[in-house]
């Protein structure tokens, strides 16, 4: 499959054509998304265009010329016939569905007459999903039938391991990449459980499964927000396999067709959260201040995994032909293969020879800059690769950095960045690790610790985030270590970036 991307002055994505099809996209002033037109054989099969209101809500969707209009009182809240919310601010009702949440707003319950099923949900003590189950009314009407029930278990960065039945059977299991991305999962479709591969695009949308030989079995296609438009299974014999991971990498249930990024619940057709951000937004990014919009209203470069904060992605995952090629790709600077090389990454059944034989293929590629390495430790769980913390950083290591970071240059230009120094690197090297490792990999930890018990859990080394560098994951740091001395212990990204900066550049040079 081949997937090429072009871009406007700020790095917004003007044009995508996946697998012959063409989209194509235009923006406001504000980066917002205003039109979405595809096209099949140089001819035009679905146009939509967006307008907004002074508070940032979709007022009106024109879909192929017939209007779509929407309305919402001074809170954010959507007006329009069976919508309803509590005194939380959550939706309880949208036509269709009936939600029902906890005291921490979290969802406990969709309920949906017409489809006869009622979904209960339960949460870990870190916030996650741990359970979901479906009911179906009894002869009273009552929902006591149990249809099904899974139990969802997680590692410590709070990825999926394994979906698991009322009787404790596996139904999936999950791998992932050293960023936390999707790539692999198995599935017993009727002959034993067997592994399939994920495939992304440049935005995380999982847009084909491949068996162990490479053969496609599944695509998928999705329109800006991440609803589905299309499925197509190779045979008959893989229309029940899913992945569950769908649109932006996101865990979609497909009940409801709504995603769980682990802070709330986001819906594609209404193209906004079910609840209130947690965060009250910023004035300093407008943007950000109604509770309820998704993105900042750009689906098509921004992404949210934790479902509290939006940033633009720079080219996660990729395609070498089917094959499906590890690492993220940044500007011209495509670094893959330093798991797996062309084979795909084998978590599911990772022997010892071949992680040795590509951690070694690693440190050869960036080891002469980093004479501070320290191999990170890994560890096999639930057979799906797991990593844990662990490096120790001297000062060779960032020295190096200089060497490392010099093509993320222009690609750091048009992000957002804090009013930190302004050395190309720094830059470079802050925004890259705030999008892709802090960010992401706090997901399963921000519901459950404010900043203060997070950082003294990163102290004590419970939690580790990492550092990337050239798009390979080198570690996770619970602590930055300088000469063998401690320099910092709690991770928070400006903080723990300045100390960095410090190393290389001390004050008063």
């Amino acid at each position: 499959m081949q997937i090429d991307y072009e871009y406007d002055a700020i790095g917004n994505i003007t044009r995508a054509v996946e697998d012959g099809v063409e989209h194509l996209y235009t923006y406001d002033e504000l980066s917002r998304l205003t039109s979405w037109t595809r096209k099949e054989g140089g001819q035009v099969t679905w146009e939509e265009k967006y307008y907004y209101d002074g508070g940032g809500n979709i007022v009106e969707v024109d879909c192929n010329g017939t209007p779509e209009q929407h309305a919402y009182d001074a809170a954010g809240q959507c007006t329009d016939n069976g919508f309803t919310y509590d005194e939380c601010g959550n939706l309880t009702s949208d036509g269709y569905w009936v939600y029902a949440y906890d005291r921490g707003s979290r969802l406990i319950s969709a309920t949906s007459a017409s489809a006869n099923l009622k979904l209960v949900f339960g949460y870990d003590p870190r916030g996650l999903r741990c359970s979901k189950c479906a009911y179906e009314r009894d002869g009273q009407g009552q929902y006591t039938v149990q249809k099904y029930a899974y139990c969802y278990h997680y590692d410590a960065a709070g990825n999926v391991l394994c979906e698991t039945d009322a009787a404790g059977n596996v139904i999936r299991s999950y791998a992932y990449d050293l960023s936390g991305h999707p790539i692999a999962f198995t599935q017993d479709l009727g002959q034993g459980q067997k592994t399939f591969y994920i495939h992304t695009n440049a935005r995380g949308d999982v847009v084909c499964v491949t068996d162990d030989v490479q053969n496609w079995v599944k695509k998928y296609t999705y329109d800006p927000w991440g609803n589905i438009t299309s499925e197509t299974s190779s045979s008959g014999q893989y229309d029940n396999l899913d992945s569950h991971y769908a649109y932006a990498g996101y865990f979609r249930d497909a009940e409801t067709g709504l995603y769980y990024m682990p802070a709330r619940y986001y819906s594609s057709a209404q193209r906004r959260f079910l609840v209130k951000d947690p965060h009250p937004g910023s004035k300093s990014n407008p943007l950000t201040l109604n509770p309820y919009q998704y993105c900042e209203n750009n689906p098509v470069n921004n992404v949210d995994p934790s479902g509290q904060y939006s940033f633009k992605f720079s080219g996660l995952g990729g395609f070498t032909g089917i094959n499906y090629t590890p690492g993220i790709n940044v500007g011209n600077c495509g670094v893959s293969n330093f798991i797996a090389a062309q084979e795909g990454f084998r978590a599911a059944g990772l022997k010892a020879a071949e992680f040795a034989a590509s951690m070694a293929s690693f440190n050869a590629s960036v080891h002469r800059n980093l004479a501070g390495f320290r191999a990170p430790s890994f560890s096999g769980m639930g057979g799906a690769l797991s990593y844990l913390h662990g490096l120790a950083v001297g000062k060779a290591f960032v020295k190096g950095m200089n060497k490392i970071l010099r093509p993320f240059e222009e690609t750091a230009k048009h992000y957002r960045t804090l009013q930190l120094p302004k050395t190309p690197w720094y830059e470079s090297l802050y925004n890259w690790v705030t999008e892709h490792i802090t960010m992401p990999h706090m997901r399963g930890y921000q519901n459950t610790y404010g900043d203060s018990e997070l950082n003294q859990r990163v102290t004590k080394g419970i939690l580790g985030l990492g550092v990337v560098v050239a798009g390979a994951a080198v570690g996770y740091i619970p602590a930055v270590w300088a000469g063998g001395t401690l320099v910092y212990s709690a991770v928070s990204g400006e903080s723990w970036m300045q100390t960095l900066y410090n190393m290389i550049y001390p004050p008063g040079r």
